[in-house]
């Protein structure tokens, strides 16, 4: 989990990519910084260490949510889950549970699919994918009234969701030690081939991620749930260093990061410049939904601006 002081550079840096590309998305970017508040929220950040950088106005304070989810109602399964929850001894679900993070789940081992060849190595370290499993999961769902006029109600709730399992190991093999584990520390980045990474980021960033550690390496459960949706597009899990110690702040998915084009391609570029590996990968056409116009659904936006959003997105010095 993320240290509060981590959390917080984060979410600074979230709203000053916000304001600054405020006329593309100024529809939800009020929508985008309450979300955020609210995962810090569940995630369990202390409450007041982010309430004093923010000026809300009339949306809810972090405060405020946090009461909203601690009076949480819960749906059908809620109690059957939670007796199979404290019972496995999962590391994913034990990390969970120990944290206190707002999701809780409980992963399929037996509902994989099975990776051995999406690797990556960047300054030593080695970062492999091992498979998309699939999950139930506990969370709070917003179920009435909105965040910003303060009357935003909450739910626990049981759904099933999917998380990319990646391990992040030593590349020559050794333990890690101390040094290691203070070194690994990732702000992930979620892309799609063929869209704008700034966009499919804003929308898939803030769900969970869990992590344990052993002897040998750091492993993280990363959810992508509401990408699986747009199978058949190439998917890409981006692992950027934190550097809140230097002047740059998290590394986001930018034309000065990140490569791509109109025929599909991802790739990293000025890597000597930060730390950070692409993990791209496929899951099987079944899970693609069935809608032809569910990318513009999802995104809120109409084909010609999603082309228009890449075309703006698209780096031509590396073309």
């Amino acid at each position: 989990m993320k240290s509060d002081r981590e959390m917080i550079a984060s979410v600074m840096h979230e709203v000053d990519e916000y304001e600054r590309r405020n006329k593309m998305f100024k529809k939800k970017t009020a929508m985008s910084i309450a979300a955020i508040v609210c995962i810090l929220v569940c995630l369990g950040t202390a409450v007041g260490a982010v309430t004093e950088y923010f000026n809300f106005g009339g949306i809810m304070t972090p405060t405020d949510i946090r009461e909203s989810i601690l009076n949480a109602g819960s749906a059908e399964g809620v109690e059957e889950f939670n007796k199979e929850y404290e019972k496995t001894e999962d590391p994913f679900s034990v990390a969970a549970r120990e944290s206190g993070a707002g999701a809780h789940i409980i992963l399929d081992y037996e509902d994989s699919i099975e990776y051995t060849d999406v690797i990556d190595e960047d300054e030593g370290y080695r970062f492999e994918l091992k498979s998309v499993t699939r999950a139930t999961q506990k969370k709070n769902v917003m179920v009435d009234g909105s965040i910003a006029d303060g009357t935003a109600a909450y739910e626990w709730q049981i759904s099933d969701g999917y998380y990319a399992l990646v391990d992040i190991s030593r590349c020559d093999g050794e333990k890690l030690g101390e040094n290691d584990k203070a070194r690994i520390g990732y702000y992930w980045s979620y892309l799609l081939a063929g869209y704008d990474p700034w966009t499919t980021n804003l929308h898939f960033r803030g769900y969970t991620v869990h992590c344990y550690s052993d002897d040998y390496a750091e492993h993280y459960a990363i959810e992508i749930t509401d990408m699986m949706p747009f199978a058949g597009t190439d998917f890409a899990l981006v692992a950027f260093g934190m550097d809140f110690d230097g002047d740059r702040g998290p590394v986001d998915p930018s034309i000065d990061t990140v490569y791509a084009d109109s025929e599909g391609k991802i790739e990293l570029v000025n890597e000597d410049e930060y730390f950070g590996a692409l993990l791209r990968f496929s899951v099987p056409d079944k899970f693609a939904s069935e809608d032809e116009h569910y990318a513009e659904k999802y995104f809120e936006a109409t084909p010609s601006q999603l082309e228009k959003w890449f075309e703006g997105y698209v780096n031509p010095k590396w073309e």
